[in-house]
């Protein structure tokens, strides 16, 4: 019945199957060398604009060049796993179940079908199709479980190259082609570059300081840099108007009997202590404000 289900073409087919498989590797083949041989010339082009000084025009044309070597690199790696799958073939036959060591290089050519310049791509497509289900299918177009290879992902994704892989590219071919050439300032410090195509920081990495200590190393840190913090006053509870921070801030450190300054910060009052008198420690009541204050803001910081 499977047989001749397969000679109407709706069941799976060896020798459909197998043939695609081997017409692949033949057509990969032939892509790699052609792909390899414009990117000859384009790299020859581009240091030609290099030595003319016309490097933006350089830098857009490079694009071109890492996109079609990435296409180069999947090729090459689809084409293995096309032969790997002609020496299985009798062991994908002869089992209802895909076999979990093929299921990887099976789902990568599913794919890569709708993404790989090789007509015989979808041929294979459709016969695998046929013999695992639309589910095995579908679960391999949306790489559901991880099942593609990760390097096909990258290589034949759509994520622009980062400025930094453009200016290694540049400094190769001028280096190649003996021009004479070094790199402008793009505006971008190499960090910048390297994370040009990443995600935006989401303010999760914001440090939330705990103790009055992180607070002054955070913020002495920030001003070396040349950011100068300045967080404004804050308001103190009790007070009337809520701008006398400033000026309790500046008060000096209260004095013990000897006369010295008081070098450990005093406890917080107790709760029979605070029906004494709410005023008669300004300094510990500023202190603990301005610390809460300053790890209020920070944590203000990571909010989106």
């Amino acid at each position: 019945m499977s047989g001749l289900l397969a000679s109407m073409g709706l069941a799976f087919n060896i020798h459909k199957a197998k043939p695609a498989l081997q017409m692949a590797v033949s057509r990969f083949s032939i892509n790699i060398n052609r792909k390899t041989n414009q990117n000859k010339n384009r790299r020859r082009e581009i240091a030609g604009l290099l030595s003319e000084g016309k490097e933006e025009k350089a830098r857009i044309r490079v694009e071109t060049v890492i996109r079609e070597e990435f296409t180069i690199e999947a090729y090459e790696i689809l084409s293995l796993m096309c032969e790997l799958l002609v020496e299985r073939m009798r062991l994908v036959d002869s089992q209802p179940e895909c076999p979990p060591d093929l299921v990887v290089p099976i789902s990568t050519l599913i794919w890569a079908s709708d993404r790989a310049e090789i007509s015989e791509l979808g041929t294979i497509r459709d016969q695998f199709k046929k013999k695992y289900g639309k589910e095995f299918m579908e679960r391999a177009l949306q790489n559901e479980g991880e099942v593609v290879n990760p390097r096909i992902l990258l290589k034949l994704g759509v994520t622009p190259p980062t400025a930094l892989l453009v200016e290694a590219y540049l400094k190769e071919i001028a280096k190649e082609h003996n021009v004479d050439w070094e790199p402008t300032d793009v505006g971008m410090s190499i960090e910048e570059m390297a994370a040009q195509a990443m995600p935006g920081p989401d303010g999760s990495s914001v440090p939330v300081p705990q103790t009055r200590q992180d607070v002054q190393e955070l913020v002495e840190s920030l001003n070396e840099k040349g950011e100068e913090v300045d967080y404004g006053p804050a308001p103190i509870p009790g007070a009337e108007d809520g701008t006398r921070s400033a000026e309790v801030k500046a008060a000096q450190p209260p004095q013990t009997s000897a006369g010295e300054s008081q070098t450990t910060p005093p406890s917080a009052p107790s709760k029979d202590d605070g029906e004494q008198g709410g005023g008669q420690d300004a300094q510990t009541s500023a202190s603990a404000l301005d610390y809460d204050s300053l790890a209020a803001r920070f944590e203000a910081l990571k909010r989106p």
